[in-house]
């Protein structure tokens, strides 16, 4: 069903009725408490699936069946890291080493990837870092490349994926220089 037809905006409306759940001033309504509860869940799924078709809230699957893990489905937990969007949405101000990277189910399919990570690093900057997918870690060091908008792509090893849809994490692994690093993305490129 579509959030936006007919039937989804007249449920949406029982929903808000005075004595529901949801406080919002709306005429009375023709169906029962139980029923508008019903009602108020089914909307709700149906709004969380239409959300999660959208783009940018799945991890992006390219034509070679790789699987790039970048900001738009990324939590970030921390309070300096963030995504800075200009010039290219990346993460940024990485200074604190408990702060990390999640990608809620970013390893769409299992098998077995070469993991590639597309960073910036300045100067006086940098440090040790794991990359893991469910059981499997791998680690490597952010180095200078040249400024914050220069670019590096380095293959940081193989890692095995155990099952379809687990969770990926980047980490800082101990203490950086000044910053880990920007990450731009992470790529996952299937084993041949």
């Amino acid at each position: 069903m579509n959030p936006q037809s007919p039937l989804a905006k007249e449920l949406l409306m029982h929903c808000r009725a005075p004595d529901a759940a949801v406080s919002m001033r709306c005429g009375p309504s023709r169906l029962s408490r139980p029923v508008r509860a019903v009602a108020l869940v089914a909307l709700t799924t149906l709004l969380i699936a239409a959300k999660a078709k959208e783009p940018g809230t799945q991890p992006t699957q390219p034509a070679d069946g790789s699987i790039a893990l970048g900001t738009t489905n990324a939590r970030i937990h921390g309070f300096q890291l963030h995504v800075v969007p200009k010039p290219q949405p990346h993460f940024a101000y990485w200074v604190d080493p408990l702060e990390y990277i999640e990608w809620p189910k970013g390893c769409a399919r299992a098998g077995k990837f070469t993991v590639e990570l597309t960073y910036s690093c300045a100067p006086n900057a940098g440090g040790n870092f794991i990359f893991s997918a469910g059981t499997s870690q791998l680690k490597g060091r952010s180095e200078q490349t040249g400024g914050w908008d220069k670019w590096k792509t380095i293959s940081i090893g193989e890692i095995n994926v155990a099952q379809d849809g687990i969770t990926a994490f980047l980490k800082c692994d101990g203490n950086p220089q000044s910053a880990l690093m920007n990450v731009l993305r992470v790529r996952l490129i299937p084993k041949k």
